[in-house]
């Protein structure tokens, strides 16, 4: 094989596969949609094994980035979900970034 040839076939696979993960992410993305996720919507944090057991956090959901999903989990697959706490006068954080397990936030 010529290294033409080579270099073209690299490149063809790289640019598949980048192509791939942007789907993938933009599928993560519209799945969370279709859940009911929006960007500023609150959520309490229910998880009794978790210290934030109870607390109340706001979603930040812009863009693709915005949640990931996780493969091969113990129970399958899991999507997170980026989110700040809010503080006790009902303002939301600016640090304290978080990024949590989608089935364990309620919506209020």
């Amino acid at each position: 094989m010529e290294l033409q040839n080579l270099s073209n076939l690299v490149y063809g696979y790289e640019k598949t596969i980048k192509e791939l993960t942007e789907k993938r992410k933009n599928l993560v993305f519209d799945y969370c949609k279709e859940q009911g996720f929006e960007d500023g919507k609150r959520y309490i944090y229910d998880n009794p094994e978790s210290p934030n057991n109870g607390k109340l956090y706001e979603v930040v959901f812009k863009r693709p980035l915005d949640c990931r999903i996780i493969l091969n989990c113990i129970d399958g697959a899991r999507v997170f979900i980026k989110c700040y706490p809010v503080k006790k006068d009902g303002s939301r954080t600016l640090i304290g970034e978080t990024e949590l397990y989608i089935n364990d936030l309620i919506a209020i």
